[in-house]
């Protein structure tokens, strides 16, 4: 376009307008004198003809990923006054601009015309489009603007609970897709949050991305927060949004919590008696506890009790948790009971199930027999009340014996005592075993040694080993008879302080009846005893 063929064109209008008006002088009330002038103007460079653009959108607003057109017209003026140039605008270049940024070219139709379809821009936010014309024809160039809003676009989110119910230790999957358009959106940031039940305040639980499709999946450990407590909760996905995306919620869903269902944890065994005698009848009520992991009673609970590897058979706990079975002494020796619960299985409880037991707390001087007197000597046998212990003095010099009858029968067997040595000046204590025959052996402990003997028809012979038992003391004696042995132990509290084991002549003990303890020696002597044994190997 020239400012050449602007001037054929506004002549040609001149000449058309005159010859319809029929016009054959100029005044100003013609509105000749501005076309005329128009002509002058032109001839003299157009000084008062200018070129204007107009920008128009096919929309104001478009959401991101939409696009929208662009249309610029070139328009004629002269002096303010709209000159048509139909057909002479043609071919001129329009730029389009966002901001700074060139989006494209088009060129003007017959009609001063030019436009650019489908720009989408690439972020959010206020956009001045701009469309500028330039020329080096003589036309000043020509430039318009006008703002498109870009608005971020809000996609879908969808969300499922899975379970809906569960524990404060119990974990739970969250899932759903999100997508905008159908579409899933891969890699975005999707936070689990919850409340109480009607709640405003919302608190993240954890926090995962989508995968391909637009798809997550996440699993919430409800041990991690401590601040999840029994009762009932709302919850929700939220996609956090991004440069083009909004934020969303999801709709939410009701999660219950409870407190954990105890299970079963423990079961320990107890017993109200660690030592029976059989002589006396006695009898042990074991008692199983069964706990759950709040270390609360389980009642119900099918409690099976063992004697070793025997099944003693089944009780219930009850409300506290408890199942009890009773053991009758038979005279066993040391009993290891368990008890058992499903798969837990209890400590070891072991009772000393003894022949007999004299423990010296009541006065059971009736079990040892209507006779004190043993060989030359005589022995009289008193019970202290007040230190809880029996005193055996020797009535004539010799040894005293004090039988215990329920030893009768006995192979393999341990004998144990408590026994306060060098009482009075003693020479000590011991223990016999012997016949009727008055063939017996013994082990006997004096003031200063162990002896080992033997009589065969009142001949006695014995061998000696030094043991150091000093002071007026109690201290814990041990006799275990075992196949051709003879072990004497003696303790001071829990400290071992003297082991002898003799082999013996079977004729020691051949036609044996009766088992005891010894007190040896001096006459008017006395030693006190407590705690008796005898139990069976």
């Amino acid at each position: 376009m020239s400012l050449q063929s602007v001037y054929e064109s506004v002549k040609g209008l001149i000449a058309t307008n005159l010859a319809t008006m029929g016009v054959t002088g100029y005044s100003s009330s013609d509105g000749l004198t501005t076309l005329a002038n128009a002509i002058l103007d032109i001839e003299g460079g157009g000084n008062n003809l200018s070129i204007d653009i107009d920008l128009a959108l096919s929309s104001s607003s478009i959401d991101i990923g939409n696009s929208v057109n662009l249309t610029a017209t070139l328009t004629a003026s002269y002096d303010g006054t709209t000159v048509d140039l139909s057909g002479v605008l043609q071919g001129a270049t329009i730029t389009f601009k966002d901001g700074n940024t060139t989006i494209g070219t088009g060129t003007t139709n017959s009609s001063g015309v030019a436009t650019y379809s489908g720009y989408s821009p690439s972020t959010t936010g206020t956009k001045t489009i701009s469309a500028i014309f330039t020329t080096t024809d003589g036309f000043s160039g020509a430039t318009d603007s006008t703002t498109l809003t870009v608005s971020k676009v809000t996609p879908s989110l969808s969300m499922s609970l899975s379970p809906s119910s569960t524990t404060t230790s119990g974990t739970v999957t969250v899932s759903g897709v999100l997508t905008y358009n159908s579409t899933g959106l891969t890699g975005k940031g999707i936070s689990i949050q919850c409340t109480t039940t009607g709640g405003s305040q919302w608190r993240e639980l954890t926090f995962g991305l989508t995968s391909i499709g637009g798809s997550y999946s996440i699993n919430v450990d409800l041990s991690d927060f401590s601040w999840l407590s029994a009762g009932t909760y709302d919850v929700k996905a939220v996609f956090v949004g991004e440069s083009t995306f909004n934020s969303v919620d999801s709709s939410t869903t009701t999660l219950t919590i409870t407190s954990p269902t105890p299970v079963t944890d423990s079961i320990s065994l107890t017993s109200d008696k660690s030592i029976l005698s059989y002589a006396d009848s006695e009898s042990a009520t074991l008692s199983a506890t069964v706990l759950d992991s709040n270390d609360d009673p389980v009642s119900g609970e099918t409690v099976e009790f063992f004697n070793g590897s025997t099944s003693m058979g089944t009780a219930t706990t009850n409300a506290s948790g408890v199942a009890t079975k009773v053991y009758n002494s038979i005279g066993a020796g040391d009993v290891s009971f368990t008890a058992e619960v499903g798969s837990l299985v209890s400590g070891t409880f072991v009772v000393q199930d003894c022949k007999d037991y004299i423990s010296g707390e009541t006065d059971q001087s009736t079990k040892f027999g209507s006779s004190i007197t043993l060989r030359t000597g005589s022995s009289i046998l008193s019970y202290d009340s007040t230190n809880k212990h029996y005193i055996l003095t020797v009535g004539t010099a010799g040894e005293s014996f004090l039988p215990i009858q329920s030893c009768t029968g006995l192979d393999d067997f341990t004998l144990e005592f408590d026994a306060q040595v060098n009482y009075n000046s003693a020479y000590g204590v011991g223990s016999v075993i012997y016949s009727a025959s008055n063939n017996w052996g013994a082990i006997g402990v004096h003031q200063q040694s162990c002896t080992y003997g033997k009589t065969v028809n009142g001949t006695y012979t014995y061998s000696s080993e030094t043991v150091s038992i000093t002071g007026n003391t109690w201290l814990h004696f041990k006799i275990t008879v075992t196949d051709d042995k003879v072990k004497l132990e003696i303790l001071n509290g829990t400290t071992l302080i003297s082991s002898h084991t003799k082999t013996y002549d079977s004729s020691w003990f051949n036609n044996s009846t009766k088992y005891g303890l010894d007190h040896m020696w001096s006459s008017g002597r006395a030693t006190p005893f407590k705690n008796i044994k005898i139990k069976h190997l």
